[in-house]
């Protein structure tokens, strides 16, 4: 497969103005026979700048994270699994100070639900539910935040009704807590935020008609 990135670094004149200079980042490319597409992939970047290319390759079956080391311009694969049997349909990551959370879905209505905890500190992977209850449908369409304060995640998703559902995941003891339900329908993909310091959740998407946020 073929993966393009992009870099930019801020030069600084006297002038106080910023110029912006782009150059190509080397692509993670994976061994031959490699599948990866849009929907199972995700780019992060640590608060102390180390960029991470996280994917899963439907040709070796390999959930992957890769470290971009930018001296030599080059990727070094800091964790790979295989996870066979299952049809993925979309992987999503969200991160806090010290994690990267990696979410997957597949399209096995109703236990479709698979979260890894990447430790970028220590570079350690914890599998915290692996086909778990979930309200989304077998499009697999969702998107996830979690609070680390009370360990819990937050998801919405598209339900097989077409509905947006937020589900909530205690990640203290890994299980599932009721699902809230909206009455809006649900035409593409939800998105969803948290406001850590109000404790608000915040969910978006958009029907035939209109955008919404709840």
């Amino acid at each position: 497969f073929l993966f393009t990135g992009l870099l930019f670094l801020t030069l600084f004149t006297y002038s106080q103005s910023e110029n912006y200079q782009w150059f190509d980042v080397a692509k993670p490319n994976g061994a031959a026979g490699s599948i990866v597409n849009g929907d199972l992939s995700s780019i992060e970047m640590s608060p102390n700048g180390d960029l991470y290319f996280i994917y899963y390759d439907a040709g070796s079956f390999n959930l992957t994270i890769k470290e971009l080391d930018l001296l030599n311009n080059s990727w070094i694969t800091v964790h790979s699994e295989v996870i066979s049997g299952i049809n993925f349909i979309e992987l999503q990551t969200y991160q806090t100070d010290n994690n990267i959370y990696i979410g997957i879905s597949s399209n096995n209505s109703g236990f479709n639900f698979y979260l890894w905890e990447f430790d970028f500190n220590q570079e350690t992977v914890s599998n915290l539910y692996y086909g778990g209850t979930s309200s989304m449908g077998t499009a697999g369409e969702f998107d996830f935040v979690v609070d680390e304060n009370s360990l819990t995640l937050h998801s919405a998703v598209n339900d097989p009704n077409g509905f947006l559902v937020v589900d909530s995941y205690d990640l203290s003891s890994m299980s599932a807590n009721n699902p809230y339900t909206t009455s809006v329908p649900l035409n593409h993909h939800p998105s969803i935020a948290i406001d850590q310091i109000n404790n608000l959740i915040y969910t978006a998407g958009s029907e035939s008609t209109e955008e919404y946020i709840l």
